[in-house]
């Protein structure tokens, strides 16, 4: 680590179970989706059974250590999207482009109520190749991988946009300029198509990996 730096263990066993992404709400809780049934071996034997989740994390004495752990949203299907809303936190599963609001009305932690918040039918194929990420990038827009349009949550509806395939498989993240960045995971080759705005597109330069 750098001079200044360091690093401290945040959650571990038993409070997470293989853990694949990590977010934040306003409020500082931590939601973390849980891939429970992910190649538990050679022949990945009850992969798609609805037995993964989404914990929720929370310091309730703010001395900057998680002291509340709860199962936000328990029994889905390989959950890889989950955007903290207002009062609601928006989980997207596998095999499915319907995206669901869950809301805890009785603060227990736990989530008590579910709405579809976005319908985008199903999705099947490669559990690898399917979308991902759902950032609010600072454009207002919402953006995921491999999806070939971006959404907007505008007075309370969801607008849908068509937009150039992207070339994003797993990492998805903006930096401080706002500009939105995509990973290929499978060529670990790092941010890719990052000449220009995503909406417009994959743009691809020989060389600009500094491979070539």
């Amino acid at each position: 680590m750098p001079a200044g730096y360091h690093l401290e263990l945040v959650l571990a066993e038993p409070h997470i179970g293989e853990p694949i992404l990590a977010v934040f709400d306003g409020n500082g809780r931590m939601y973390v989706a849980e891939m429970r049934t992910y190649m538990q071996d050679a022949d990945s034997t009850g992969e798609f059974e609805p037995s993964s989740r989404v914990s929720m994390h929370e310091d309730t004495t703010g001395d900057g250590q998680y002291d509340r752990h709860t199962i936000f949203a328990d029994n889905l299907l390989l959950p890889r999207i989950v955007l903290p809303l207002d009062d609601r936190v928006i989980i997207g599963e596998t095999n499915t482009l319907d995206l669901y609001a869950y809301r805890d009305t009785d603060g227990d932690g736990i989530s008590d109520e579910k709405h579809l918040w976005f319908e985008g039918g199903p999705h099947g194929g490669n559990l690898e190749h399917q979308p991902s990420g759902l950032i609010w990038a600072q454009d207002n827009w919402l953006y995921t991988t491999y999806n070939e349009y971006r959404l907007r949550f505008t007075n309370g509806t969801v607008e849908k946009e068509e937009i150039p395939p992207n070339g994003g498989q797993w990492g998805l993240t903006q930096d401080d300029n706002g500009k939105v960045w995509f990973v290929d995971a499978g060529g670990e080759r790092g941010p890719i198509f990052f000449q220009q705005h995503i909406p417009y597109g994959q743009f691809y330069i020989d060389g600009e990996e500094g491979d070539e």
